[in-house]
C-alpha cells in the first residue's frame, strides 16, 4: 500500500462527481458518494485524534502519520490470523446484507 497514485475529484453543482486517474475518469455513483463522505468523515475524525495526541504536529502532519498507519495496518493484517478473519467476517456481513 505504499504506491502513489495522482488523483481528481470534481463534484458538479448538482453533486454529481467524477474522479480522475492516471488509468482515466470515472463517474462517482450516488451510493459511492455517500460512502466516500463517510470516509473523508473517519479520515478527518482519525487525523484529529492524532493532532489531540500531540498538538505540536500539525494537521498535514497527522494526515500524513494516519496514511502511515493505514499501511501499516494492511501490512500487518498479513501476519495477524485473528485480525484477518474479522475483516473477511465483516466482509461476509456485509455481502450477506446485500
Amino acid at each position: 500500500m505504499t504506491d502513489q497514485s495522482n488523483a481528481f475529484v470534481q463534484i458538479n453543482e448538482d453533486d454529481s462527481a467524477y474522479v480522475t486517474t492516471d488509468k482515466g475518469t470515472a463517474y462517482v455513483s450516488d451510493e459511492m458518494n455517500v460512502v466516500l463522505e463517510e470516509v473523508m468523515r473517519e479520515v478527518v475524525n482519525s487525523a484529529n485524534y492524532i493532532q489531540s495526541l500531540d498538538p505540536d504536529i500539525s494537521q498535514v502532519e497527522a494526515h500524513s502519520i494516519l496514511v502511515k498507519v493505514m499501511s501499516h495496518f494492511f501490512a500487518k493484517l498479513e501476519d495477524d490470523t485473528q485480525a484477518k478473519t474479522e475483516l473477511l467476517n465483516l466482509i461476509q456481513e456485509f455481502k450477506a446484507n446485500r
